[in-house]
């Protein structure tokens, strides 16, 4: 009982607060091109930790993102493969493949190929691709040809979200895909997410918070259209509590 009422209390003081405050103000800050910085103000006490807790869960794993989950080589055929003509491994190739950046509109999985007939080095400009999709870091270096011997990889490029090991690809490959060799894909836009809170006063309250949270992306999405898309996934899953839209309380909303 006394536990209930503490909940009781707070939720209370939770409320007159914000009718004293008003709406938290929220605003952006661009950084650099794919930096910004956020901030919420003023804040319930320790509601900061609330809301960067399931807003960083959610930009670090479940935004859309392109990644290479598959490439087959001429002439390889493991992971540990070499050809002499080539200055790197299959492994060491595959290194590299992780780092190409793309912009895709559908998710449909798709293939992508690099071919070469001569002395080159092999740059992610020289992947051919669709329409749907654009690699963003084309200056990024692949690999390397020692000879005029033809050069041909297929790469396959899928739009998901989270991280897939291979372990949980392999169940699902057909006939297809047999020669390709498979690859972890960490499907996440979002290359860091970092916060900072500071005690703010309004009026006589000195115990409200001010939330920062800075936000990098890599050029496939802006950080603001991440923490755009962050919170609509988390209201998607918040309303599920009250599908019935009823409204509790309607004096203290």
């Amino acid at each position: 009982k006394k536990l209930r009422n503490k909940i009781i209390i707070f939720f209370y003081i939770m409320h007159i607060i914000q009718e004293t405050i008003g709406k938290p103000k929220f605003s952006t800050e661009d950084l650099w091109n794919n930096n910004s910085l956020f901030t919420l103000s003023p804040l319930p006490n320790w509601y900061w930790m609330t809301l960067w807790n399931s807003l960083r869960r959610v930009l670090l794993s479940s935004l859309p993102w392109v990644a290479i989950t598959a490439v087959k080589m001429k002439w390889a055929n493991s992971d540990y493969s070499t050809v002499d003509w080539v200055k790197d491994s299959l492994l060491d190739i595959i290194l590299n493949l992780k780092l190409i950046r793309f912009k895709k509109i559908w998710k449909d999985s798709e293939f992508i190929t690099i071919k070469k007939k001569w002395k080159w080095v092999i740059v992610a400009w020289d992947i051919e691709t669709s329409s749907d999709i654009e690699v963003l870091n084309k200056d990024l270096i692949i690999t390397e040809i020692s000879s005029d011997i033809e050069f041909e990889m297929v790469l396959l490029v899928e739009k998901w979200v989270w991280y897939v090991p291979v372990k949980l690809r392999k169940s699902n490959i057909n006939d297809d895909l047999s020669e390709f060799v498979f690859m972890d894909a960490n499907f996440s836009p979002v290359q860091k997410v970092k916060y900072d809170v500071e005690q703010v006063r309004v009026w006589d309250m000195m115990n409200l918070d001010w939330l920062k949270l800075e936000v990098e992306t890599d050029w496939s999405i802006k950080p603001v259209e991440a923490v755009q898309f962050s919170s609509n996934i988390l209201n998607s899953y918040f309303a599920l509590f009250n599908e019935e839209e009823e409204v509790i309380e309607e004096e203290f909303i």
